[in-house]
């Protein structure tokens, strides 16, 4: 074990959040009709969901991670090299499992013609069951996007502009800026149905999603670039933030960039600050909430055959999700990031 590497909750969280995003989609995948909806959509009556959330802790922490990584990497090629095989090997054997094997649960052949989409990250395409849209793995989106990002700190770096800490601050407040312009009512339903034509859509992403993205991942970065003055932070000022965070729940326009800024601030705490105890050590070393994300929507899908009453079809699809994530990651990742290690330049600090 790294005897430099400080205690953190990084781990037990990313299984946590990726555990949130398959509990919101078991409501709507439950029999295979909409179960009602999640803890925070019943709570506050708007349209965000605890997977949402879920996704924007996940872009947090990834930006501080990466923008580290990046730091700690030898040069821009082994960085970009060690992101590629983070990302792919996971991806496109989750990706064809789903593309493959959830058609058949329906009667269908699979798709083999869409096999390229795993190049750009796009998820399998959705087929129809008479009047009903099948998603293989809905979730799977938001991978690209996460590369995005990566390819962005690349570039940043190549062009000596990530260590200008106050100019990335800024140019993220101005991302952020724009996207709680986005969430104002009359605007984003315009926005967030907006999309580029379809070459431009595959290698930037949408509009709304994409600022979305930029500014959690920004701030994510920032953090890392930040973290001396990060210090003074305290579980009070935390405390604060998050429930600042909590009240803009109830209002729609405010609710996700209140949860990116304030709730960021209360996340950075629990990250570094808080003590787990024994919870640190879970998803700590053995990573599988990778693993987790992508395979829980498909195993939601194959246990709503089962006709489970909803407590027990929640529970199997989290335990499948876990082993399979433990798969991914014995199998597939734990070898990729062998190579991935051979890259350092030296190690870093904590896993990216």
């Amino acid at each position: 074990m790294d005897k430099t590497r400080q205690p953190n909750n990084i781990g037990f969280l990313r299984l946590v959040f990726a555990s949130g995003v398959i509990l919101t989609h078991a409501h709507e995948q439950w029999g295979q009709a909409p179960a009602g909806r999640d803890l925070l959509q019943t709570m506050t009556g708007n349209g965000l969901t605890v997977a949402a959330l879920c996704v924007d802790a996940f872009f947090l922490i990834s930006g501080y991670l990466i923008v580290q990584s990046m730091h700690h990497s030898r040069d821009i090629g082994s960085y970009f090299v060690k992101r590629v095989l983070r990302i792919f090997p996971g991806f496109l054997v989750a990706f064809l499992l789903s593309a493959l094997l959830v058609p058949l649960l329906y009667g269908l052949a699979p798709d083999l013609g869409q096999i390229w989409r795993i190049a750009i990250l796009q998820r399998p395409e959705p087929f129809a069951i008479g009047a009903t849209i099948v998603e293989p793995n809905s979730p799977m989106w938001t991978i690209s996007y996460e590369f995005r990002c990566y390819v962005l700190v690349a570039l940043l770096a190549a062009f000596g502009q990530l260590e200008r800490r106050t100019m990335l601050l800024k140019a993220t407040a101005i991302v952020f800026a724009l996207f709680c312009f986005c969430n104002i009512p009359a605007v984003y339903w315009r926005v967030e149905q907006f999309r580029f034509l379809p070459l431009v859509d595959m290698t930037l992403g949408a509009p709304y999603p994409a600022l979305r993205f930029l500014s959690v991942f920004g701030f994510g970065g920032c953090a890392y670039l930040y973290r001396a003055e990060l210090e003074g932070l305290t579980g009070r000022l935390a405390a604060v933030a998050g429930a600042l965070a909590l009240t803009a729940l109830f209002y729609r326009p405010i609710a996700q960039p209140a949860a990116m800024l304030a709730g960021g601030l209360l996340l950075y705490w629990v990250v570094f600050r808080a003590n787990f105890g024994p919870l640190q050590r879970i998803n700590d070393r053995f990573d599988i909430s990778y693993g987790t994300y992508l395979y829980g929507y498909p195993l939601g899908i194959v246990w709503s055959f089962a006709a489970l009453p909803f407590p027990i079809y929640v529970g199997a699809t989290l335990l499948s999700a876990w082993a399979m994530g433990a798969l991914s990651w014995m199998l597939i990742e734990r070898p990729a990031q062998r190579w991935k290690s051979r890259l350092d330049g030296k190690a870093p600090a904590l896993p990216a």
